[in-house]
């Protein structure tokens, strides 16, 4: 039986941040300043739209659906040491704190970004604040710019790691998922958030 899980504004920012973030990084290592402006005016768009839909978005889009405690990740990690994890049709808790991660690591490197355009560039949302942008304040946020992004390049990778590691033991294509919006449900599942609508 498959149900939905992943609603098309989830699937949408989730393969566009995927794309911008390539682009962005790309262009920067090429020296291509306007490209990058662009693309990093995009993936912060995205980002308002993802953060605006966690809060009243569907189900499985809303922060508030997997917000997971200190006691619950740690009894999921334990579960994943026997190799018998519990099954979640949305985010596991491991993978919800990775998404938390993520956004926030892309919100500061937005908002770096949207500094840096303001300081160097002279343009961009933030420009009434270029008065307050000193040199040093310019080179410091220029600094956690790149630190972030770098950060985003492990986490990333680890992500990636997750998403096949949780598809082997549950024996579930994600990445198809993300695609399609749609999920198998198990005919047993612990999973306390397995709700979802039959296709």
């Amino acid at each position: 039986m498959l149900v939905k899980v992943w609603d098309p504004v989830v699937r949408v920012f989730h393969w566009s941040t995927v794309g911008l973030f390539v682009g962005a990084y790309f262009s920067a290592e090429w020296g291509q300043n306007e490209s990058h402006l662009v693309v990093g005016y995009g993936l912060a768009g995205m980002l308002l739209v993802r953060l605006l839909w966690g809060v009243l978005g569907s189900h499985h889009a809303r922060f508030a659906n997997f917000w997971y405690g200190p006691r619950h990740s740690l009894n999921y990690a334990r579960s994943l040491l026997t190799g018998k994890p519990d099954h979640y049709l949305g985010h596991n808790p491991m993978g919800a704190a990775m998404v938390f991660v993520l956004l926030t690591l892309l919100l500061v490197m937005s908002l770096t970004g949207l500094l840096l355009a303001a300081g160097l560039e002279f343009e961009g949302p933030l420009l009434l604040l270029n008065p307050m942008l000193s040199d040093d304040a310019i080179y410091l946020v220029l600094g956690v710019h790149r630190f972030t992004v770098y950060l985003l390049l492990g986490c990333v990778a680890l992500h990636v790691l997750g998403v096949i590691s949780s598809s082997r033991l549950h024996q579930e294509n994600l990445v198809l998922a993300m695609i399609t919006g749609k999920k198998p449900l198990p005919l047993s599942s612990t999973s306390p958030t397995h709700e979802g609508s039959e296709l």
